[in-house]
């Protein structure tokens, strides 16, 4: 058996029950980033609106390993790999999707019923100089880009990548950590360039702070 492939399986779980437990560990006031009554998670259509998301993202994930392991026995190892990495962006990409689709769904329900913030919390600073206003989320879109080009780079240069591949170096430039040549690689630059650009985008914080339902 080999262990890096069953450990690579790990990144469709982790994806999976990443997004499926989103609808249910979210804020009281908040389902699929429409803001609610804290009553509304009892609500019959918004509640089976976070079953049937879950469902079907376990249900991704589930189909998502089996391929995987089918493709394992049928093709070998490195096919394995690559099926992973495919299903995990997939499984992602449909999460991003069915998110988008309920959150019409709860919006639709939020006017219907008149839902309306009954009170705001503010915020203030206090300063010489106006505060500027915070980024857009659509600079974090300049993210996909850097990302997708460093895949790409990974992708057209596999071939020719060594044997070992340097992943880390000291203050100094001295490498000290590497790593066999496998998809893996690929993706270890993916999620360091990910986490190094992640952040909120600002625009929901300041609406947050704009008003927000106690």
């Amino acid at each position: 058996m080999n262990i890096a492939l069953c450990a690579f399986l790990l990144l469709p779980v982790i994806v999976t029950a990443g997004l499926a437990g989103v609808p249910w560990v979210t804020d009281r006031h908040e389902v699929f980033g429409v803001t609610v009554p804290a009553a509304a998670h009892v609500n019959t259509r918004i509640r089976g609106f976070k079953v049937a998301f879950s469902g079907i993202t376990v249900a991704l994930g589930v189909c998502a390993i089996l391929v995987s392991l089918a493709v394992w026995q049928l093709c070998g190892v490195d096919a394995a790999f690559w099926t992973v990495s495919i299903a995990a962006v997939a499984i992602a990409i449909c999460g991003f999707v069915l998110q988008q689709m309920f959150r019409r769904k709860v919006l639709s329900i939020k006017v219907d019923q008149g839902w309306e913030a009954s009170s705001a919390r503010r915020a203030a600073l206090i300063g010489e100089r106006d505060n500027p206003d915070p980024m857009s989320l659509k600079w974090e879109l300049l993210q996909v880009v850097c990302l997708a080009v460093t895949i790409a780079v990974g992708l057209l240069g596999y071939d020719r990548m060594p044997e070992r591949v340097p992943i880390h170096a000291d203050i100094a430039g001295n490498v000290n950590g590497w790593a066999e040549k496998s998809p893996m690689v690929i993706w270890y630059a993916r999620a360091r360039a990910g986490g190094a650009g992640s952040g909120d985008g600002g625009q929901p914080c300041r609406d947050h702070l704009r008003q927000a339902p106690d």
